[in-house]
């Protein structure tokens, strides 16, 4: 009996194993060959050489994926790897992870293929070392009639980009840039008053710890489509070269901005008026950026619809008599998120009051303190912070504003610093409902 119930089970996992394949060979060659491209290259070739019928399927993968797997010194067997995977295939995506150091002709090599073939459209490299550019890979980056529509750099140490020295600069059809510790530079000994850069189908811009051309008056970024600018800078090493600005002089549909970081070494020019929406994170650090700087770049946001501006590190100390005859800014109009460190001192709340009282939209301030603080400093604090309902209501101009207090531990809430050193914060997070007599 045992024996003829083991007999059906094979027949029947034979029979469906058999009915599974010809599901799969069903399917149609360019599927197939999709789905496959969702691995990592090596492995995809690995799997293809399993079968004689496959043996040359991985050529048309739309899709390469090269890691050489954290080694310290570059193998000869991935560079050869690298090379036939890059002549033999005429992809649209190709993500290249290097965790060696390779020759500047090998690189340059590797440019040619990916970028002249005119088939590429998004491109990803991620370096853990400095990515040499020699004026062949980066004239390469400018053709006018390059199909590349994303374009990802990212080496962990700050790496040049010459360009070739002429006033427009094209990035033919690209429509995300994203770059990570990318200095750009003319390779004229001659530094040129201005420089335009044309991003025609650009709608996406990100630059983390970048600079453009500092050593030009002025930067004009042509980008008409633009939609999102997220702009980073978590290092002190472009500080002091702020005698450039960079200016989105065309970017009208402009619909979110984001600029953190402790230093602003070059300046950021909006068009106006600006409606979009606006988060922006000073980090106190090694240097900080001056007032101007700050206020600079909120001040353009006076048409924006949210703004959030968020300070950690620490508010520097001042007297009450400067607030009292400080110009308020135009931005506060829209300001609805405020985010900032303290350290339970006087010149913390003279702020917080100035923020409450002169934001009309303002819905939100959280307060980041120190976890560590003695219990006792911590509900003083609150006891002060309560203390101004009373004033509202009297100085409210025919506005009730009533204070809720929601305090708890939320470190995960909190936005990680730039340099990777989180302390636990205790959130006071003040929720702020503005209703009519």
């Amino acid at each position: 009996m045992e024996s003829g119930l083991t007999i059906t089970a094979q027949k029947h996992r034979k029979n469906k194993s058999t009915c599974e394949d010809d599901l799969f060979y069903k399917l149609t060659e360019s599927l197939i060959t999709h789905i496959i491209s969702f691995l990592p290259t090596k492995d995809a070739v690995r799997t293809c050489v399993l079968s004689k019928q496959w043996k040359h399927r991985w050529t048309f993968l739309t899709k390469l994926s090269l890691l050489d797997h954290h080694d310290s010194s570059p193998s000869s067997n991935f560079v050869s790897f690298v090379t036939r995977a890059l002549l033999l295939t005429r992809t649209e995506t190709i993500s290249l992870s290097l965790s060696g150091q390779y020759d500047l002709s090998l690189l340059d090599a590797w440019f040619g293929i990916m970028l002249l073939d005119g088939t590429l459209k998004n491109l990803r490299i991620h370096s853990h070392f400095k990515l040499p550019f020699s004026t062949f890979a980066s004239n390469s980056l400018f053709k006018i009639t390059l199909l590349l529509e994303k374009l990802e750099l990212h080496p962990e140490s700050i790496s040049r980009i010459k360009v070739p020295s002429k006033p427009d600069i094209h990035f033919g059809n690209l429509k995300h840039l994203k770059l990570y510790q990318i200095k750009f530079k003319t390779d004229s000994t001659i530094s040129p008053d201005h420089i335009d850069l044309r991003f025609p189908h650009l709608t996406k811009f990100e630059a983390i710890n970048c600079s453009w051309f500092l050593d030009s008056r002025a930067v004009y970024v042509h980008a008409p489509l633009l939609q999102s600018i997220n702009i980073k800078n978590g290092t002190c090493l472009l500080y002091g070269e702020d005698n450039s600005a960079i200016n989105f002089v065309s970017s009208l549909h402009l619909q979110g901005f984001t600029f953190a970081g402790y230093c602003i070494p070059q300046g950021i020019i909006i068009p106006f008026p600006c409606y979009a929406y606006a988060t922006i994170a000073i980090e106190k650090g090694p240097v900080y950026s001056p007032d101007h700087s700050i206020f600079g770049l909120l001040s353009q946001f006076s048409n924006a619809k949210q703004i959030r501006f968020h300070v950690s590190g620490g508010i520097h100390e001042f007297a009450e008599e400067r607030l009292n005859s400080a110009v308020v800014p135009k931005c506060f109009a829209s300001l609805e998120d405020v985010k900032f460190d303290i350290d339970g001192v006087q010149h913390e709340l003279f702020l917080a009051k100035f923020f409450m009282e002169n934001c009309m939209m303002l819905q939100r301030i959280a307060l980041l303190v120190d976890s560590r603080q003695d219990a006792e400093v911590l509900k003083e604090y609150e006891e002060k912070l309560y203390s101004f309902e009373i004033g509202f209501r009297l100085v409210s101009l025919n506005k009730r504003i009533s204070v809720k207090r929601n305090v708890e531990k939320r470190v995960h809430d909190i936005p990680q610093p730039l340099n990777n050193q989180l302390t636990p914060k205790m959130l006071l997070d003040i929720n702020i409902l503005m209703n009519s007599y």
